[in-house]
């Protein structure tokens, strides 16, 4: 990507307050990713704000270092949208490979719709609460005996 490029993406007409924000937004992600703590094969920004996303201050504005280190992996700028003009998020592998929301490392990081995001949460709360539910109806409605002569163990679940 051009200097050129860049800069019109960030939107700024001042070529000088385009270089510094994006010398600032490099030096801030660099240092979040070494500010993190290893956790597996996450890493894991320490300062958080009220909903546990790593936030860091750019030119005097709190950014999320998540969405800032994507951007500066994939060269989008902070306010990226997509080619049909909706906001895109900076999400979280789920639920396999990552689910800190502090995490900063741009493996586990990949950008969606604001749309696909909310979907995709919705269906995962959905099926969180269906797993929760199965696995309490069916605890204490099992029933346990053991036979005396054998010791057998059976398990009997009315349905």
């Amino acid at each position: 990507m051009s200097i050129e490029t860049f800069i019109e993406k960030f939107g700024s007409d001042d070529p000088v307050a385009a270089f510094n924000l994006r010398c600032e937004m490099v030096a801030r992600a660099i240092r979040a990713i070494g500010d993190s703590t290893k956790h597996g094969e996450c890493w894991l920004y320490p300062k958080t704000n009220k909903d546990g996303y790593g936030i860091t201050s750019v030119l005097h504005k709190t950014r999320v270092v998540s969405r800032l280190v994507l951007c500066l992996a994939t060269g989008k700028p902070y306010d990226y949208h997509s080619e049909n003009g909706e906001y895109m998020i900076a999400s979280h592998r789920t639920p396999v490979i990552c689910r800190h929301r502090n995490c900063c490392n741009p493996e586990h990081l990949y950008w969606e719709t604001l749309s696909d995001g909310c979907k995709r949460r919705e269906d995962e709360a959905r099926a969180k609460a269906l797993a929760t539910e199965v696995s309490s109806s069916l605890a204490p409605k099992a029933l346990l005996s053991i036979a005396e002569p054998c010791h057998a163990v059976t398990l009997t679940i009315p349905v």
